[in-house]
């Protein structure tokens, strides 16, 4: 079932209303702790979040896009494990979001779920597309589109014949001074170094 632009604020109004009434004070404070860049939390814990986008999957691509746009992070969690039970009916529009959410992405958790979850089932059909998106994300200012061409290049890192020049494409960040960058070369190192 597709959702129609006229049903999406009375999904996106259910939506926030089951946030709100499956949050916790003591998921907020967890997600304070370690996802410190989340600004506007509702404190609901990931298996809950699984829960509603097996609930809501069915919506497509409509919802993603709007779950994403609210700035509330776990709208963004959301929208990006609906678009992992989505992405197959079509991939070039997920590559499409992919390239457009890497300016919105502002902490760890939501970076590394878009970048290995919300996209992996495209990733035999569409590996030289992500790879591409990967190395080209690389290269630019903003560290956590950085950190998404690391965690994506994570897929590549673990075959074998490819391993050597995803350790060529990351060598350049190893002296890369932020914090997160550093995280995720250790992370992919690990795959690297098997």
């Amino acid at each position: 079932m597709s959702l129609i632009k006229n049903d999406l604020h009375k999904i996106l109004d259910e939506i926030r209303n089951k946030l709100r009434s499956l949050s916790s004070e003591e998921a907020k404070k967890a997600f304070a702790k370690f996802v410190p860049n989340s600004q506007q939390v509702y404190g609901v814990r990931l298996p809950q979040i699984n829960q509603l986008a097996k609930e809501y999957s069915a919506h497509g691509f409509l919802l993603i896009e709007a779950l994403w746009q609210s700035g509330a992070f776990e709208e963004k969690m959301l929208a990006v494990k609906v678009l992992n039970r989505t992405c197959r009916k079509d991939p070039d529009h997920t590559l499409k979001l992919l390239n457009l959410f890497k300016s919105y992405v502002d902490n760890w958790a939501i970076c590394d779920t878009l970048c290995s979850e919300g996209i992996r089932p495209i990733l035999k059909t569409h590996s030289s597309e992500v790879f591409d998106l990967a190395k080209k994300y690389l290269d630019l200012d903003v560290m956590w589109i950085r950190r998404m061409g690391v965690v994506l290049l994570i897929h590549f890192a673990k075959i074998p014949e490819r391993k050597e020049e995803v350790r060529g494409l990351i060598q350049p960040l190893a002296s890369d001074k932020e914090h997160y960058i550093k995280k995720a070369i250790v992370w992919i190192n690990r795959y690297l170094d098997k």
